[in-house]
């Protein structure tokens, strides 16, 4: 991962601008949180989404019904898990948890890349730049 990384860190640190320092401050302490809070949300969102909130989705399961909108949200599952555990790494400053929620933020971006979502990529794209922003607090 870190030629990938590397690459990655030419493209959102070399070639974008830089936050202010008292930014980046902030973004250590309350970055991991909105990882968590959101990626929470996220996996109640498709947990509705699937119906296994309810008798019917564990029915249709059962009978082997697996269709394009199971799978993805079951792609939004790992995703939005991968943010959870990203964010809690993060708070202990950790490494592996910023490259969890860095992960959490690729899959993102191609999950928004095959749905054509345009608020999503840009969303993506702001979520990983202020990633690395952060990186050095993460050693």
């Amino acid at each position: 991962m870190n030629d990938f990384e590397d690459q990655l860190m030419r493209v959102f640190r070399g070639n974008l601008p830089m936050l202010p320092q008292n930014i980046n401050d902030n973004l250590v302490k309350f970055l991991p949180w909105i990882f968590i809070v959101f990626g929470i949300l996220g996996l109640v969102t498709s947990l509705s989404a699937l119906d296994f909130l309810s008798h019917s989705g564990w029915i249709m399961m059962g009978m082997g019904y697996v269709g394009a909108s199971y799978i993805t949200c079951f792609f939004a599952l790992i995703v939005q898990a991968l943010a959870v555990a990203g964010g809690y790494f993060m708070l202990t400053r950790q490494l592996k948890g910023w490259r969890i929620a860095l992960y959490s933020g690729l899959l993102h971006l191609v999950g928004n890349i095959l749905t054509f979502s345009i608020f999503g990529l840009l969303l993506s794209l702001i979520g990983i730049y202020l990633l690395f922003q952060i990186r050095e607090s993460y050693n």
